[in-house]
């Protein structure tokens, strides 16, 4: 059970607002996440918009909850992830680039 005081959505999710003050309560913020596990400085924000079991997981831990109480929108009733971070056309063309600056042989699978 949540706390008393903890807004939820319509999907029963917390507010990004209550993740970031639960971690910032605990001294953290998404940048020492970043840090810490070696993301980009803006990366781990994206767990308040999108699915990503991994960061979920970094973020209940350091919270010292299950993901499946912050997001139990995005766990099954065993609490386990429903989907892992989905295709997005930006992810594909992010991809793209990152392919596009290889030599010619490995981007085309030449190798």
């Amino acid at each position: 059970m949540g706390h008393p005081l903890r807004k939820r959505r319509a999907s029963g999710d917390w507010h990004p607002a209550d993740i970031k003050a639960a971690l910032e309560k605990r001294g953290y913020t998404f940048s020492r996440i970043a840090r810490e596990h070696g993301y980009a400085l803006k990366s781990p924000s994206d767990v308040l918009r999108y699915t990503w079991s991994q960061m979920e997981r970094i973020v209940a831990d350091i919270i010292g909850v299950h993901p499946k109480e912050i997001w139990p929108s995005r766990y099954d009733s065993q609490g386990n992830p429903k989907r892992s971070r989905q295709t997005t056309r930006k992810s594909i063309v992010m991809q793209d680039r990152v392919t596009s600056n290889l030599p010619k042989q490995v981007s085309r699978g030449n190798v």
